[in-house]
């Protein structure tokens, strides 16, 4: 603690070795008071894991000694909050994406970012959105191949299809008639869409 050399009796060595297993590390009790208390003060300082700020623990007082709570690892509810969004984030990227059941589909959490709320949404509308690599327009459903199994979220049991969810068609149907339609009325293709169908001819 103050740096100065300092020496004791062989025995008193001898008697601190057994009861210690090591040497005396202070001079005198003043100075082992204070290096005790600058080590407690280090050991009750822990390092925030989202900000990496260093805090004090918190402490309980009032059974007769000086209790801290060891086990904190944030500096409030908001770091906390930001972690876990980062650490969901993280297994949401590596695929890992937490799923239950409700009214037999299966829902998915999507991670959100600092001050936004929670948010779900159908996995078959999520894996549709992937596919396509864009969010689904309002007027796009994604409906079961296979209606008697809708947990089964793989694509090729999904089918994109426009209008409501009932009476509404097909894509893979209404491509088809779209070409019909574009080769029957040629003279009604505006510029604007001959520009769309060339440039969609270019990219294959």
């Amino acid at each position: 603690m103050c740096g100065k050399p300092f020496s004791y009796k062989p025995a008193y060595l001898t008697e601190y070795w057994k009861k210690y297993g090591k040497d005396p590390i202070y001079c005198s009790i003043p100075c082992s008071a204070a290096g005790r208390r600058a080590d407690t003060e280090a050991k009750s300082t822990f390092v925030c894991l989202q900000c990496g700020k260093a805090n004090p623990m918190k402490r309980y007082e009032g059974t007769g000694r000086t209790v801290y709570y060891r086990a904190q690892k944030f500096c409030n509810v908001k770091c906390k909050a930001d972690w876990q969004r980062a650490q969901a984030k993280e297994r949401f990227d590596a695929g890992d994406l937490t799923r239950r059941v409700k009214r037999g589909y299966i829902v998915v959490r999507i991670p959100t970012g600092p001050g936004e709320l929670r948010r779900e949404m159908l996995e078959h509308r999520y894996v549709m959105e992937q596919f396509l690599g864009r969010p689904l327009l309002p007027t796009e459903t994604v409906h079961h191949r296979r209606a008697f199994d809708k947990t089964c979220n793989d694509l090729e049991n999904l089918e994109l299809r426009t209008g409501n969810h009932g009476p509404g068609g097909a894509i893979e149907d209404i491509i088809p008639w779209c070409l019909e339609m574009l080769t029957l009325y040629p003279q009604f293709i505006t510029t604007t869409q001959r520009e769309a169908l060339a440039r969609l001819a270019e990219s294959g």
